[in-house]
């Protein structure tokens, strides 16, 4: 199963199916049997557009928001700010208020209690408000979203925007024997299939050239019968026989040989990566200091929830909740977008960013962050119940790669702190 169709069965159990729970909806709850279902699309009048380059957002009729903080809960770095943003949806029963529209946008509809959707779609009220799409935005779309999300907090007033993103983690698993395997692939090391891949190639090179040596020798041994019966000499045979024996040495210790000098290749190649790193942190001068500082940095702080704000207040907050702040790194998507224009505008932001899985969706984050937030928003209560059974299910889906890890081939993530 590859990490996109995981992000998508995870997407769906935490945003999909509405049979038999609640409807997001105008707050209202769904039908509670199947055929009161009627597959009918309502029809939503539009009260306001607003347009950013070719990004177009569009508000509803029933908006109320006046006065509520955002949540930007777009993705970039894995799918975490979806599985928190969705269940922050469902478990407030916040309704539709409005979509983004975009020829940039792929032309994707979401349907939720019957209802379909744009993909980049705008829930709330007055207690908060959620913008969310489960299609990563290509850079230029992320910049005008961004600048749409600013201008709908001048509009509506709200006192603080919320943008919530994923920061890439080392993707392990572990083992029955409690070695932890890592799922990325070191640079200049094939993948685990592509090994046997190769192995099988050698393989079958090597038997197609014993057989070939065996028909050799069998030819050999008979025009030397032919010639021993024409001679009729004994010692000429065991001479021809003690040959042939020195052959098929040779032959072994050239085997031999080469089976050494291909391991003492990789031992060389490797050996050559490690000059090559050394040399290169060499150059850097402190650079060298600082990817230890770095990975002293993860280590220690590596699975905390790191933030930046323009809030002195609330950074004080943070920090009594144990998160840590942002030092250094680059963060993309519309989150970075919006936090590149903080310092730059009048308007209050905070920047949360949570360690997650960019190769199986990780519930838990998400409930980390929806935890985070209820301590931050006042007035919303959040339910994980639904994320907790997820995070069982994604447990199964890891044991499931564990057993299958001889033949996965996953695409290594990105090895720089945020993205």
């Amino acid at each position: 199963m590859s990490a996109e169709s995981l992000a998508t069965a995870s997407l769906l159990a935490s945003s999909g199916a509405c049979l038999k729970k609640d409807c997001a909806q105008g707050g209202k709850p769904a039908p509670k049997k199947e055929e009161d279902y009627t597959g009918i699309i309502k029809r939503t009048r539009p009260l306001t557009e607003v347009t950013r380059a070719d990004v177009t957002l569009v508000e509803f009729t029933n908006i109320d928001c006046d006065g509520a903080p955002i949540v930007d809960a777009f993705p970039s770095t894995g799918v975490v700010s979806v599985l928190a943003g969705m269940q922050l949806v469902k478990s407030m029963g916040l309704p539709l208020v409005g979509v983004l529209k975009s020829l940039s946008i792929p032309s994707v509809a979401t349907v939720q209690c019957e209802q379909p959707s744009h993909p980049a779609r705008i829930y709330g009220n007055r207690g908060i408000v959620i913008f969310v799409c489960e299609i990563s935005l290509d850079e230029v779309v992320a910049r005008s979203v961004a600048d749409l999300i600013y201008d709908f907090a001048r509009r509506h007033r709200c006192p603080m925007i919320y943008t919530v993103e994923g920061m890439a983690t080392g993707d392990t698993i572990k083992l029955e024997s409690g070695e932890e395997v890592s799922l990325a692939q070191e640079d200049g090391e094939g993948t685990a299939e592509e090994g046997m891949h190769t192995e099988g190639k050698e393989k079958g090179k090597t038997n197609e050239q014993q057989t070939q040596e065996e028909e050799e020798e069998k030819k050999s041994e008979e025009g030397e019968g032919h010639e021993n019966g024409k001679k009729g000499s004994k010692g000429e045979k065991d001479q021809k026989k003690g040959k042939k024996e020195q052959e098929t040495t040779k032959k072994e210790d050239d085997k031999k040989a080469a089976k050494t000098k291909k391991e003492s290749k990789k031992q060389k190649q490797k050996k050559k990566r490690e000059e090559d790193e050394e040399r290169s942190a060499e150059k850097r001068g402190d650079d060298g200091d600082d990817n230890k500082k770095e990975a002293i940095a993860r280590k220690l702080y590596g699975d905390k929830v790191h933030f930046v704000t323009t809030d002195p207040a609330l950074a004080q907050k943070l920090r009594g909740l144990d998160c840590v702040p942002v030092v250094d790194g680059v963060i993309s998507g519309v989150t970075g977008a919006i936090l590149a224009e903080a310092a730059l505008v009048d308007q209050e932001v905070t920047g949360l960013v949570v360690p997650t899985s960019t190769i199986i969706p990780s519930a838990k984050s998400a409930i980390v962050l929806l935890q985070l937030l209820e301590k931050l928003v006042p007035g919303i209560a959040i339910s994980v119940s639904e994320l907790e059974k997820l995070e069982d299910e994604l447990e199964e889906v890891r044991k499931a790669v564990m057993k299958a890890l001889p033949a996965l081939t996953p695409k290594a993530p990105p090895s720089n702190l945020y993205l």
